[in-house]
């Protein structure tokens, strides 16, 4: 998952305890325990939509996406 990040981002992230999961279409199977499928078809078109690679969701549900990897928050 560090390749959407960058390694660099990827280490902040890690540093503030983010779980990463990969998002598979309909039609795929997971490779893996940290990857989804989105069986409703929700997630992947709302990406397409906006051009996301990247989405937070915190435990609050509080959503960002981005298309170039997400800036890690300042605190």
């Amino acid at each position: 998952m560090a390749a959407a990040f960058g390694v660099e981002k990827a280490g902040y992230w890690d540093g503030l305890g983010a779980h990463y999961r990969a998002v598979r279409p309909k039609t795929s199977h997971t490779q893996g325990p940290d990857e989804l499928v989105d069986l409703d078809e929700v997630v992947l078109p709302w990406m397409r939509r906006y051009g996301a690679r990247v989405i937070a969701v915190r435990p609050d549900r509080f959503v960002a996406a981005d298309t170039h990897g997400l800036a890690v928050p300042t605190v």
